[in-house]
């Protein structure tokens, strides 16, 4: 999803993200990550950076690919950067662990801009950790508001091809959220 954006908005800056300590394929998922933003560089340009986010310490983030920063280019597990907050993160079944919203929620409670920085995320609704989203969102002072999967490729994303269109499988359900600072306008 993230180098389809940076593909579709030669302005946006775009910092792709996964965690590295997801079980027995934790590098492996970094270095896929790394792999697909080095081979669409060419579309996406130095625009582009791959970092390890681990959202229980999202200050700690750690390079491991860019074409415009020092040490980016290795494929490597690099130094620490700093994220700067962010106007708009997306997120795809991102939601799968009451300890995994915890985090993700506190994360983007030091990662999106105030005022007027969004979350946008896709989940399967089943989910359990789901649930508890709101209740995280509260205690971080944002809000959540449920959306139509057809609002974000109508008004927000439509230069943007998505390599999965709905209905993505009979049997799941799907939410598309959209979160916020409380004080916001929504």
């Amino acid at each position: 999803l993230g180098l389809s954006v940076a593909a579709a908005c030669p302005t946006a800056r775009v910092t792709l993200s996964d965690f590295a300590g997801h079980g027995a394929a934790g590098g492996a998922v970094m270095d896929n990550l790394r792999s697909n933003a080095a081979r669409n560089a060419s579309r996406c340009g130095s625009r582009v950076r791959v970092v390890e986010l681990d959202w229980a310490h999202p200050c700690a983030a750690r390079l491991w690919w860019s074409l415009a920063e020092p040490g980016g280019e290795a494929g490597i597990r690099g130094p620490h950067v700093s994220l700067e907050p962010v106007d708009v993160a997306l997120g795809t079944e991102v939601l799968y662990t009451d300890k995994g919203t915890r985090a993700l929620v506190g994360a983007l409670a030091l990662l999106l801009r105030r005022p007027g920085g969004v979350c946008y995320i896709v989940n399967n609704a089943r989910r359990t950790a789901v649930a508890l989203l709101e209740s995280e969102c509260a205690r971080h002072g944002l809000s959540i508001q449920r959306l139509p999967p057809s609002e974000l490729a109508e008004h927000h994303c439509s230069r943007v091809a998505s390599t999965f269109p709905p209905p993505w499988d009979e049997c799941d359900v799907y939410s598309l959220l959209r979160l916020g600072w409380a004080e916001s306008c929504m």
